[in-house]
């Protein structure tokens, strides 16, 4: 397949546009999609500009154009908006299908008022499609509630068969056409505008204006639409990456009549997909956004579109489905004001529900009849709630800036008990923040955990909750991270939820869960000191204390004698408030010393040092003093050694002297604290018995 791309210039060559317009449908009919292409832009909504082959050169190199992309300078735009928008169209000319009293502000962040048109001259017609009064005075109406609910107003300038009369205000008044704009937008207390150039488009001059526009209004938001890219043939025209420089949204006007074609060699498709772009349905908004971000506009300046009409097919063959030929007999239905999803979703909607469908492919619904509607078509194609909510996640989940709706006027169902669902829908899908995880994931019934919390649209966060309780303890890190602590709360699991002036999180089945479990008492039991076998179990050795009030059952029990050895003493605590702790349970261990009498002052001494080392090992003494009080009983053991085996070698009176020093470290050990005053008591008693066994056996 040989594929002919040309580049239109359509200020100085589309000379007849209702030429051109007329000639479409016909080209259309007979177009396929394996001929030698001509280069289709789609412009906005119902209008298409075509350029024949025949009729132009080719009028530029790929090379070059590729060149010339690369090469331009990063955007200048307004550094203070916000990177997500919501943009909401509201014409004056179907005003009465949504009072503005009844717009949905939530679903918003910023609305647009269509229309202000230019004169040649460069004066404005600020009718708003009513009339010079009452037109204004609607304007000024939306701009003021807009503001009471702290969302943003920009006015539409343009639209369709407005690109001549632009194009002469700003080739010849340049200037003035800028400080009426200026002046009307500060009358009307707007924020800024959409520079919707539908037709007759000369870049150069548009690339001018845009700037010089920015230059009298930095503050303002400018917005920039541009068409979808049949992936057959089309690219991105490398004037509107220049005018993207001195904007701050480019949204794509992802829908109906830009995103479905029929005729010889098409097939049908549908109003707003999502992806499934191919030869015969040769749209999607995923692949025209990477086109557009390739050609040097950054994704957080790009936005999708959306439509709130229905838009079906008609004649012959009956088209039932998406992915059906269609034939130049084939016509379309239904579209801008002639199908709002007020009325689809009307009256009949209970009826026609029972046929609607999900395409994957496109990530769409659409109703497939067993008749034609009131429409005559059988297939229909629209948004809804899920498909809305689907393009919110996308647009998150890439990065890109926001939407644009067509028009929400058409979108409020006053027939339903809930007019503003699709609203709602978008809501949800851009505004509402969403969680993406948390860690960690559990923590204890008192609360105090400290939780971090990532996911998206956090910044305006008044409040998380944990179930249905919220910490007081939250701060915003970012619009992607919240550290917050865990409120008290009973055993078991709960959502984390986000709430923020643009909504709360949506429940997720797991990556908000956070599980509540019961606290685990904290007890405290030191090793008891060694026992001599016929001592009972009491108080002494079973001392276990915990972090709460509750009851301690011990194994073995109190009053228990034990057998010579070392054994394991255990015991489970179970808590008063079993709501918010478990049961806890603690060893530890006891040596029962061979309770055979000590006969000789060795003996005793070597009794003695048991009992400190002892006494050190269950935390009761610390390692120096323990050190120095053996070594003293050491140095009697070994004088008492010599004494014994020959008394004329030793000193009888050494001994006691060393004891009595021991006594007196002893006692100094219990003043300084390091030493239980019960313990150390048996230790002097016990050094008293060996000073008086000594004084009747070697005196």
């Amino acid at each position: 397949m040989i594929l002919t791309t040309i580049l239109i210039d359509l200020s100085s060559r589309a000379s007849n546009v209702t030429t051109l317009r007329s000639r479409l449908r016909n080209i259309l009919y007979r177009m396929k999609p394996s001929s030698d292409l001509l280069m289709l832009t789609y412009l906005k909504r119902r209008k298409y500009m075509i350029n024949n082959k025949k009729m132009y050169s080719i009028a530029l190199v790929s090379a070059a154009m590729l060149f010339m992309l690369i090469s331009i300078a990063g955007a200048q735009t307004n550094a203070n908006n916000s990177s997500k928008w919501v943009n909401g169209c509201y014409t004056g000319y179907n005003s009465a299908m949504l009072p503005p009293q009844d717009i949905y502000w939530p679903g918003l962040t910023q609305i647009e008022m269509g229309a202000i048109l230019a004169n040649p001259d460069g004066s404005l017609n600020t009718n708003f499609y009513i009339d010079p009064i009452n037109g204004p005075l609607l304007a000024q109406q939306i701009s003021t509630l807009a503001h009471q609910n702290h969302k943003k107003a920009v006015l539409q300038l343009g639209g369709e068969d407005q690109g001549t009369n632009i194009s002469s205000a700003i080739i010849n008044h340049q200037a003035l056409f800028i400080s009426n704009l200026v002046n009307v937008m500060n009358t009307y207390g707007y924020d800024g505008f959409d520079l919707d150039w539908e037709d007759n488009i000369n870049y150069t001059q548009f690339v001018s204006f845009a700037q010089a526009l920015r230059k009298a209004a930095p503050n303002a938001i400018l917005m920039l639409p541009v068409g979808c890219i049949n992936v057959n043939y089309q690219t991105v025209d490398p004037g509107i990456v220049k005018v993207s420089q001195y904007v701050d949204e480019v949204n794509l006007m992802s829908y109906y009549p830009g995103t479905m074609y029929n005729g010889t060699g098409w097939y049908s498709w549908f109003n707003s997909p999502m992806k499934g772009e191919k030869l015969n349905t040769p749209v999607s908004i995923k692949n025209s956004l990477s086109l557009y971000n390739a050609s040097g506009i950054p994704n957080s300046k790009l936005g999708i579109g959306i439509s709130f009409y229905a838009v079906g097919y008609a004649g012959t063959p009956t088209i039932t489905g998406p992915d059906q030929p269609v034939t130049p007999n084939n016509t379309f239905v239904g579209g801008d004001n002639q199908y709002p999803l007020s009325k689809l979703f009307g009256t009949s909607w209970a009826n026609d529900e029972k046929y609607l469908y999900w395409s994957d492919e496109a990530v769409e619904p659409y109703l497939s009849l067993p008749s034609p509607d009131w429409s005559g078509a059988r297939y229909l194609t629209f948004e809804d709630p899920k498909s809305i909510i689907e393009k919110g996640n996308f647009t998150r989940d890439n990065g890109y800036g926001g939407i644009i709706i067509w028009t929400i006027n058409q979108g409020y169902v006053s027939t339903n008990s809930d007019p503003n669902f699709l609203m709602e829908a978008l809501q949800t899908g851009f505004l509402a923040p969403v969680v993406y995880g948390i860690s960690p994931a559990s923590g204890t019934t008192l609360g105090g955990t400290n939780v971090t919390i990532t996911g998206t649209g956090f910044n305006g966060t008044s409040a998380v909750n944990f179930g249905s309780i919220p910490t007081t303890n939250v701060k915003v890190v970012n619009m992607n991270t919240i550290n917050a602590t865990a409120p008290a709360e009973a055993a078991g699991t709960v959502d984390i939820t986000v709430i923020t002036f643009s909504g709360t999180s949506a429940v997720n089945q797991t990556v908000d869960k956070f599980t509540y479990a019961k606290a685990v008492p904290i007890i405290t039991w030191s090793k008891p000191a060694n026992i001599t076998y016929g001592t009972a179990l009491s108080s002494t050795q079973l001392d276990a204390t915990a972090s709460v009030p509750g009851k301690f059952v011990y194994t073995p029990s109190s009053g228990t004698v034990l057998s010579v050895g070392t054994h394991t003493l255990s015991t489970t605590f179970t808590p008063t408030d079993t709501v918010n702790y478990t049961t806890a349970s603690k060893t530890v261990s006891i040596s029962v010393l061979d309770p055979q009498t000590p006969k000789t002052p060795t003996q005793k001494i070597n009794q003695m040092i048991t009992f400190v080392q002892g006494i050190t090992t269950s935390g009761e003494l610390d390692e120096g003093s323990s050190y120095e009080l053996i070594a003293i009983l050491n140095a009697a053991k070994t004088n008492l050694n010599r004494i014994e085996n020959d008394p004329s070698m030793g000193n009888q009176f050494a001994v006691p002297a060393q004891l009595n020093t021991f006594i007196d470290q002893v006692k100094d050990n219990i003043d300084r604290g390091v030493l239980p005053s019960k313990k150390g008591q048996i230790l002097i008693d016990s050094a008293n018995d060996i000073i008086n066994a000594l004084g009747n056996q070697v005196r």
